[in-house]
Protein backbone atom coordinates (compact mmCIF):
# COMPACT_ATOMS: atom_id res chain seq x y z
CA UNK A 1 0.00 0.00 0.00
CA UNK A 2 2.84 2.35 0.95
CA UNK A 3 4.57 1.60 -2.35
CA UNK A 4 1.38 2.42 -4.24
CA UNK A 5 1.00 5.73 -2.36
CA UNK A 6 4.64 6.64 -2.99
CA UNK A 7 4.25 5.80 -6.67
CA UNK A 8 1.10 7.90 -6.93
CA UNK A 9 2.79 10.80 -5.16
CA UNK A 10 5.75 10.64 -7.54
CA UNK A 11 3.43 10.52 -10.55
CA UNK A 12 1.39 13.44 -9.21
CA UNK A 13 4.48 15.52 -8.49
CA UNK A 14 5.93 14.75 -11.92
CA UNK A 15 2.64 15.61 -13.61
CA UNK A 16 2.44 18.94 -11.78
CA UNK A 17 6.04 19.78 -12.69
CA UNK A 18 5.51 18.85 -16.32
CA UNK A 19 2.45 21.08 -16.59
CA UNK A 20 3.90 24.03 -14.64
CA UNK A 21 4.17 27.20 -16.71
CA UNK A 22 7.07 29.62 -16.75
CA UNK A 23 6.45 32.87 -14.91
CA UNK A 24 6.17 35.86 -17.26
CA UNK A 25 5.71 39.41 -16.10
CA UNK A 26 3.95 41.65 -18.59
CA UNK A 27 4.66 45.33 -18.13
CA UNK A 28 2.80 48.33 -19.48
CA UNK A 29 5.20 51.27 -19.73
CA UNK A 30 2.41 53.70 -20.65
CA UNK A 31 -0.61 55.13 -18.89
CA UNK A 32 -3.38 52.88 -17.58
CA UNK A 33 -5.93 54.42 -19.94
CA UNK A 34 -3.87 54.43 -23.13
CA UNK A 35 -3.31 52.22 -26.16
CA UNK A 36 -0.23 50.59 -24.60
CA UNK A 37 -2.35 49.28 -21.74
CA UNK A 38 -4.96 48.02 -24.20
CA UNK A 39 -2.36 46.07 -26.17
CA UNK A 40 -0.56 44.61 -23.19
CA UNK A 41 -3.81 43.64 -21.45
CA UNK A 42 -4.79 41.72 -24.60
CA UNK A 43 -1.37 40.10 -24.77
CA UNK A 44 -1.62 39.11 -21.10
CA UNK A 45 -4.82 37.19 -21.76
CA UNK A 46 -3.44 35.49 -24.87
CA UNK A 47 -0.09 34.61 -23.31
CA UNK A 48 -1.72 33.14 -20.20
CA UNK A 49 -2.18 29.97 -22.28
CA UNK A 50 1.59 29.62 -22.45
CA UNK A 51 2.90 31.32 -19.30
CA UNK A 52 1.99 32.02 -15.70
CA UNK A 53 1.31 35.71 -16.34
CA UNK A 54 1.51 38.59 -13.87
CA UNK A 55 0.61 42.09 -15.07
CA UNK A 56 2.62 45.11 -13.93
CA UNK A 57 2.04 48.84 -14.45
CA UNK A 58 5.13 50.98 -14.98
CA UNK A 59 4.16 54.35 -16.40
CA UNK A 60 7.07 56.35 -17.81
CA UNK A 61 10.76 55.59 -18.33
CA UNK A 62 11.78 55.90 -14.68
CA UNK A 63 9.13 53.64 -13.14
CA UNK A 64 9.14 51.16 -16.02
CA UNK A 65 12.93 50.82 -15.99
CA UNK A 66 12.94 50.36 -12.20
CA UNK A 67 10.29 47.61 -12.44
CA UNK A 68 12.14 45.86 -15.28
CA UNK A 69 15.40 45.90 -13.30
CA UNK A 70 13.66 44.64 -10.17
CA UNK A 71 12.13 41.70 -12.01
CA UNK A 72 15.27 40.67 -13.89
CA UNK A 73 17.55 41.16 -10.87
CA UNK A 74 15.34 38.64 -9.06
CA UNK A 75 15.74 36.13 -11.88
CA UNK A 76 12.41 36.85 -13.60
CA UNK A 77 11.53 37.56 -17.21
CA UNK A 78 9.52 40.58 -18.30
CA UNK A 79 7.77 41.29 -21.60
CA UNK A 80 7.11 44.99 -22.11
CA UNK A 81 6.11 47.64 -24.62
CA UNK A 82 8.37 50.62 -25.26
CA UNK A 83 7.76 53.77 -27.27
CA UNK A 84 10.51 54.37 -29.82
CA UNK A 85 10.17 58.10 -29.14
CA UNK A 86 11.41 57.44 -25.61
CA UNK A 87 14.48 55.69 -27.02
CA UNK A 88 14.97 58.75 -29.24
CA UNK A 89 14.79 60.84 -26.04
CA UNK A 90 17.63 58.70 -24.69
CA UNK A 91 19.72 59.24 -27.82
CA UNK A 92 18.90 62.95 -27.59
CA UNK A 93 20.23 62.92 -23.98
CA UNK A 94 16.82 63.75 -22.49
CA UNK A 95 16.59 60.79 -20.09
CA UNK A 96 19.20 58.07 -19.44
CA UNK A 97 16.45 55.71 -18.22
CA UNK A 98 14.66 55.75 -21.59
CA UNK A 99 17.39 53.82 -23.38
CA UNK A 100 15.66 50.57 -24.29
CA UNK A 101 17.27 49.49 -27.55
CA UNK A 102 16.18 46.57 -29.78
CA UNK A 103 18.72 43.76 -30.16
CA UNK A 104 18.93 40.10 -31.14
CA UNK A 105 18.82 39.25 -27.43
CA UNK A 106 15.63 41.13 -26.48
CA UNK A 107 13.55 41.86 -29.60
CA UNK A 108 10.14 40.19 -29.91
CA UNK A 109 8.09 42.45 -32.19
CA UNK A 110 7.40 46.03 -33.15
CA UNK A 111 4.58 47.98 -34.71
CA UNK A 112 5.25 50.82 -37.13
CA UNK A 113 2.93 53.79 -37.04
CA UNK A 114 2.63 57.42 -38.09
CA UNK A 115 1.72 60.56 -36.21
CA UNK A 116 -1.43 62.48 -37.05
CA UNK A 117 -2.66 66.07 -36.89
CA UNK A 118 -6.37 66.29 -36.04
CA UNK A 119 -9.11 68.62 -34.84
CA UNK A 120 -12.88 68.54 -34.28
CA UNK A 121 -15.42 68.20 -37.08
CA UNK A 122 -16.01 71.96 -36.93
CA UNK A 123 -12.37 72.75 -36.21
CA UNK A 124 -9.65 74.46 -38.20
CA UNK A 125 -9.35 73.68 -41.91
CA UNK A 126 -6.17 71.86 -42.92
CA UNK A 127 -5.37 74.63 -45.40
CA UNK A 128 -5.19 77.17 -42.58
CA UNK A 129 -2.82 75.57 -40.08
CA UNK A 130 0.36 77.28 -41.26
CA UNK A 131 -0.46 80.61 -39.69
CA UNK A 132 0.97 82.27 -36.58
CA UNK A 133 -1.07 82.33 -33.37
CA UNK A 134 -2.61 78.88 -33.78
CA UNK A 135 -2.66 76.71 -30.64
CA UNK A 136 -1.31 73.18 -31.02
CA UNK A 137 -1.51 70.35 -28.47
CA UNK A 138 1.21 67.72 -28.10
CA UNK A 139 2.49 65.30 -25.44
CA UNK A 140 6.24 64.73 -25.56
CA UNK A 141 9.57 66.56 -25.60
CA UNK A 142 10.34 64.99 -28.96
CA UNK A 143 7.16 66.37 -30.49
CA UNK A 144 7.83 69.79 -29.01
CA UNK A 145 11.13 69.90 -30.90
CA UNK A 146 9.48 68.51 -34.03
CA UNK A 147 6.70 71.13 -34.01
CA UNK A 148 9.21 73.92 -33.40
CA UNK A 149 11.27 72.80 -36.40
CA UNK A 150 8.12 72.50 -38.51
CA UNK A 151 7.11 76.05 -37.53
CA UNK A 152 10.56 77.35 -38.40
CA UNK A 153 10.45 75.73 -41.82
CA UNK A 154 7.16 77.52 -42.56
CA UNK A 155 8.05 80.81 -40.90
CA UNK A 156 5.15 80.74 -38.42
CA UNK A 157 4.85 80.85 -34.63
CA UNK A 158 2.33 78.49 -33.05
CA UNK A 159 1.39 78.43 -29.37
CA UNK A 160 2.39 74.97 -28.17
CA UNK A 161 0.38 73.40 -25.32
CA UNK A 162 1.85 70.38 -23.54
CA UNK A 163 -0.38 67.49 -22.33
CA UNK A 164 0.53 64.39 -20.36
CA UNK A 165 -0.57 61.83 -22.94
CA UNK A 166 -2.54 61.31 -26.17
CA UNK A 167 -5.80 61.22 -24.20
CA UNK A 168 -5.00 64.69 -22.86
CA UNK A 169 -4.31 65.95 -26.37
CA UNK A 170 -7.66 64.58 -27.59
CA UNK A 171 -9.53 66.23 -24.73
CA UNK A 172 -7.66 69.48 -25.34
CA UNK A 173 -8.89 69.43 -28.93
CA UNK A 174 -12.46 68.49 -27.99
CA UNK A 175 -12.61 71.20 -25.30
CA UNK A 176 -11.32 73.82 -27.78
CA UNK A 177 -8.21 74.48 -25.70
CA UNK A 178 -6.15 74.08 -28.88
CA UNK A 179 -6.91 74.43 -32.58
CA UNK A 180 -5.46 71.04 -33.43
CA UNK A 181 -3.48 68.27 -31.79
CA UNK A 182 -0.60 66.01 -32.75
CA UNK A 183 -0.28 62.47 -31.40
CA UNK A 184 2.12 59.72 -32.40
CA UNK A 185 -0.42 57.12 -33.45
CA UNK A 186 -3.33 57.33 -35.85
CA UNK A 187 -4.82 54.32 -34.04
CA UNK A 188 -5.54 56.46 -30.98
CA UNK A 189 -7.37 58.90 -33.25
CA UNK A 190 -9.40 56.21 -35.01
CA UNK A 191 -10.57 54.57 -31.80
CA UNK A 192 -12.18 57.83 -30.63
CA UNK A 193 -13.01 59.66 -33.85
CA UNK A 194 -16.74 58.83 -33.95
CA UNK A 195 -17.39 59.26 -30.25
CA UNK A 196 -15.51 62.55 -30.00
CA UNK A 197 -16.39 63.74 -33.52
CA UNK A 198 -12.81 64.26 -34.61
CA UNK A 199 -11.47 65.23 -38.02
CA UNK A 200 -8.06 64.26 -39.41
CA UNK A 201 -5.90 66.99 -40.93
CA UNK A 202 -2.60 65.37 -41.94
CA UNK A 203 -0.69 62.13 -41.47
CA UNK A 204 3.08 61.74 -41.29
CA UNK A 205 2.75 58.74 -43.59
CA UNK A 206 4.24 60.13 -46.79
CA UNK A 207 1.95 57.85 -48.83
CA UNK A 208 -1.17 59.11 -47.09
CA UNK A 209 -3.26 56.85 -44.88
CA UNK A 210 -6.95 55.97 -44.75
CA UNK A 211 -7.83 58.93 -47.01
CA UNK A 212 -5.84 61.37 -44.83
CA UNK A 213 -3.60 63.79 -46.72
CA UNK A 214 0.13 63.32 -46.24
CA UNK A 215 1.87 66.23 -44.55
CA UNK A 216 4.66 65.68 -47.07
CA UNK A 217 2.22 66.71 -49.83
CA UNK A 218 1.97 70.25 -48.46
CA UNK A 219 5.28 70.71 -46.63
CA UNK A 220 8.92 70.51 -47.67
CA UNK A 221 9.91 69.98 -44.03
CA UNK A 222 12.45 67.14 -43.92
CA UNK A 223 10.56 65.33 -41.15
CA UNK A 224 7.16 65.45 -42.82
CA UNK A 225 7.29 61.68 -43.51
CA UNK A 226 8.71 60.47 -40.20
CA UNK A 227 7.24 57.26 -38.80
CA UNK A 228 7.85 55.75 -35.38
CA UNK A 229 8.02 52.27 -33.88
CA UNK A 230 6.63 50.85 -30.65
CA UNK A 231 8.74 47.92 -29.51
CA UNK A 232 7.82 44.74 -27.66
CA UNK A 233 10.92 43.50 -25.85
CA UNK A 234 11.74 40.65 -23.44
CA UNK A 235 14.39 40.81 -20.75
CA UNK A 236 15.49 37.86 -18.63
CA UNK A 237 14.08 35.18 -20.94
CA UNK A 238 14.13 33.49 -24.35
CA UNK A 239 12.99 36.20 -26.78
CA UNK A 240 13.10 33.88 -29.81
CA UNK A 241 10.71 31.46 -28.14
CA UNK A 242 8.35 34.29 -27.21
CA UNK A 243 8.61 35.80 -30.70
CA UNK A 244 7.34 32.52 -32.19
CA UNK A 245 4.44 32.44 -29.73
CA UNK A 246 3.56 36.09 -30.40
CA UNK A 247 3.64 35.41 -34.15
CA UNK A 248 1.20 32.54 -33.65
CA UNK A 249 -1.10 34.73 -31.55
CA UNK A 250 -1.03 37.63 -34.01
CA UNK A 251 -1.80 35.30 -36.90
CA UNK A 252 -4.87 34.00 -35.07
CA UNK A 253 -7.74 36.35 -36.01
CA UNK A 254 -9.64 35.34 -32.87
CA UNK A 255 -6.88 36.16 -30.39
CA UNK A 256 -7.48 39.10 -28.05
CA UNK A 257 -4.59 41.10 -29.47
CA UNK A 258 -5.72 40.48 -33.08
CA UNK A 259 -9.22 41.65 -32.17
CA UNK A 260 -7.71 44.75 -30.53
CA UNK A 261 -5.78 45.62 -33.69
CA UNK A 262 -8.82 44.93 -35.86
CA UNK A 263 -10.56 47.97 -34.36
CA UNK A 264 -7.52 50.21 -34.83
CA UNK A 265 -5.96 51.61 -37.97
CA UNK A 266 -2.42 52.67 -38.66
CA UNK A 267 -0.35 49.74 -37.31
CA UNK A 268 2.09 47.60 -39.32
CA UNK A 269 3.51 44.50 -37.61
CA UNK A 270 7.11 43.28 -38.06
CA UNK A 271 6.71 39.91 -36.32
CA UNK A 272 6.80 37.87 -39.53
CA UNK A 273 9.91 39.61 -40.88
CA UNK A 274 13.38 38.13 -40.48
CA UNK A 275 14.59 39.06 -36.99
CA UNK A 276 17.49 41.24 -38.15
CA UNK A 277 15.34 42.93 -40.80
CA UNK A 278 12.65 43.72 -38.21
CA UNK A 279 15.25 45.17 -35.85
CA UNK A 280 16.73 47.30 -38.64
CA UNK A 281 13.32 48.65 -39.66
CA UNK A 282 12.59 49.47 -36.02
CA UNK A 283 15.94 51.21 -35.52
CA UNK A 284 15.44 53.26 -38.69
CA UNK A 285 12.07 54.48 -37.41
CA UNK A 286 13.67 55.56 -34.13
CA UNK A 287 16.48 57.34 -35.98
CA UNK A 288 13.88 59.63 -37.57
CA UNK A 289 13.61 61.41 -34.22
CA UNK A 290 17.26 61.62 -33.23
CA UNK A 291 18.95 65.01 -33.43
CA UNK A 292 21.59 65.37 -36.12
Amino acid sequence: MKKILVTLLIMLTYGMSASAKEKLYILNSGSTGGSFNGQMTAYAEDLSKYYDVEYVQGKGCNKASANIDKITNNGGQVFYIWNGLRTADYYNKKNDLCGKIPSEQNFVNSVLKYGIFFTTQNGIDKNNIFKSGIKVGYNSNTYQRYLQELMNSHGVEWQLVRYENSKGVRLGVVNNEVDFGMINSAASYWKKTKKLKLKALFTLNSNGENDITALADVSDFKGAGNGIADMFLLEGGDNIKLRKIVSKILNDPDSKISLWYSTAKGYTQTVDMDLNEAIEVTENAIENWVKR
